[in-house]
């Protein structure tokens, strides 16, 4: 026994060292919980659920449902304190370093050195860890889209009915994380099926198309019960019943509807652009002059009051509804999309430099308190029908509070770091709505490497080291098609481009990136050193 572990500790002695430094980043100095303008959507507190005012909740309870479900049971267990979503998350986060370092072992034809390289990035990666600290989705679905990769390549290897069906109901728990996936799953279907058929014509067995028949039925499964309950309660026999859609409108800029705006929909455009001016007043833009952020904010003021039945059309009385909201937003887009070619390539760029190489948290914090003996409070975010946390987080106690007139999430950080008062202090939060900054003590490695790694993202030297490895890739692949791993550096190539693509082409945030970062960095290992097939 003795002999077995020492041998175990000398074999796996860098996998070992890669879980006590993914500990280490997160649990060695406890920070206060962070908030997110898109929380609302994955953690509903505690005091709402009891007081039985969550008929929002049960209208939109398909999205992101995993979380709130994970959430609601760590709340129960801590008295309605949400800090206990980060101990979980960052749980996940250690436990997503070990399937990795695995599936790195994998692709890499077991080069320990590389792997090791390869997983240290990915664990250290500062954007990923301030999400584990954020009440987000991101670790979860990372989690899930990692173990996928995993039973993906097992069942590649072995083509038996465990993986499969371990294969197919965690792609469907990952559309209960995020709704992202679910264009994931059907991508999937395609390349399932694609794959059986060809196995099928060479090999004469039937066993590759009826894995893929299992998958596809216990993957659609696992949506029933959605479907059932929106059928039931909204006559609709779907599974995404929250109207998502206008978020397309995000990928519009303020140019495209004064210089040539859709002829569908005008009502639409004149509210947006009312919007925009009344925007522009509280953020002070000059005359003249462009502002993304005032823009932005227009539409998410028109998103909202679309989808909570506030709006009329002006010019005919009729209410919109969430249902017709959700219908002419495509059409809307996609319209004003094809006037405005130029303007779609600039957005495009904008969107995915943003994504790429910008550190927009968005953080929506605490504001100073007026309520006796509580320093801070939770902002009341007026997209939610309630706040987003009344507790006092005691961690807050350390923060420094400023107030700066750039609130620029982009700049924020630089801005903040030329002033020598609050050196050794890093910009932990941002409230637009009172022009204050909070700031933490930078103490401890994960938040030395978030302070000192937000300027220069690990993006700008993953990005290059991928594109390479594609066209390493594709000028190689009539030796890679005779390769059995073939259809695994694929799946890793066409999963890295898909969650690559899909932001940018609708709306660029840095915490994108940890949707397809670690399959970058799987799909090199797999290209620098799968390249010579047997």
């Amino acid at each position: 026994m003795v002999n077995s572990i020492k041998n175990y500790l000398k074999t796996n002695y860098l996998l070992l060292i890669l879980l006590f430094i993914a500990f280490y980043l997160r649990f060695a100095y406890p920070t206060p919980v962070c908030w997110h303008p898109d929380s609302v959507k994955y953690l509903v507190p505690l005091a709402i659920i009891q007081s039985g005012n969550f008929d929002w909740i049960l209208s939109t309870i398909n999205f992101s449902l995993l979380s709130k479900v994970i959430n609601y049971i760590v709340q129960i267990n801590n008295n309605g304190d949400p800090s206990g979503v980060i101990v979980y998350q960052k749980f996940i986060a250690v436990i997503s370093t070990l399937l990795f370092y695995l599936i790195a072992l994998r692709v890499s034809a077991k080069n320990k050195l590389w792997s090791f390289i390869f997983t240290l990035i990915f664990t250290m990666n500062p954007l990923m860890l301030f999400f584990e600290q954020t009440i987000m989705p991101e670790s979860l679905f990372i989690f899930w889209a990692l173990l996928l990769s995993f039973l993906f390549i097992k069942f590649t290897e072995k083509e038996n009915y465990p993986y499969a069906i371990c294969f197919a109901l965690t792609l469907g728990l990952m559309t209960y994380t995020k709704d992202s996936s679910l264009l994931y799953s059907t991508l999937i279907f395609l390349a399932l099926i694609i794959w059986s058929g060809l196995k099928f014509f060479k090999t004469k067995n039937l066993k590759p198309i009826l894995l893929t028949s299992l998958i596809i039925l216990i993957t659609l499964a696992t949506k029933l019960p959605m479907q059932i309950y929106n059928q039931n309660k909204f006559g609709e026999f779907t599974f995404n019943k929250f109207y998502t859609n206008g978020v397309l409108l995000w990928f519009l800029s303020e140019e495209m509807l004064l210089e040539n705006p859709s002829d569908k929909h005008k009502w639409l455009t004149y509210y947006i652009l009312m919007a925009n001016q009344a925007c522009r007043e509280k953020y002070k833009v000059p005359l003249g002059q462009t502002s993304r952020i005032a823009f932005e904010c227009a539409i998410t003021e028109v998103n909202v009051a679309a989808r909570e039945n506030h709006l009329v059309n002006p010019f005919t009385g009729v209410p919109v509804t969430q249902e017709y909201w959700n219908e002419i937003t495509p059409e809307y887009y996609k319209d004003t999309l094809f006037r405005n070619p130029k303007r779609s390539w600039e957005a495009f760029l904008y969107n995915a430099n943003i994504m790429l190489f910008k550190n927009n948290f968005y953080f929506y914090p605490y504001r100073k308190s007026d309520r006796p003996g509580t320093q801070y409070e939770g902002v009341i975010f007026t997209q939610a029908p309630f706040a987003l946390n009344k507790m006092v987080d005691p961690l807050l106690q350390n923060c420094k509070v400023i107030t700066t007139e750039n609130m620029d999430e982009h700049n924020i950080y630089t801005d903040a770091s030329r002033n020598q008062i609050i050196q050794g202090y890093i910009p932990f939060m941002v409230n637009r709505d009172t022009n204050q900054a909070f700031l933490y003590p930078e103490k401890g490695l994960s938040l030395w490497l978030q302070s000192n790694c937000r300027t220069l993202p690990w993006m700008r030297i993953i990005l290059p080291v991928f594109l390479s490895a594609v066209f390493f890739f594709l000028g190689r692949i009539d030796r890679w098609a005779k390769n059995p791993d073939f259809l695994i550096v694929l799946y890793l190539l066409g999963s890295a481009l898909l969650f690559l693509l899909l932001p940018s082409i609708i709306h660029g945030e840095a915490r994108y990136q940890l949707q397809f970062t670690h399959y970058m960095l799987l799909f090199i290992l797999a290209a620098f050193f799968r390249s010579r097939p047997n």
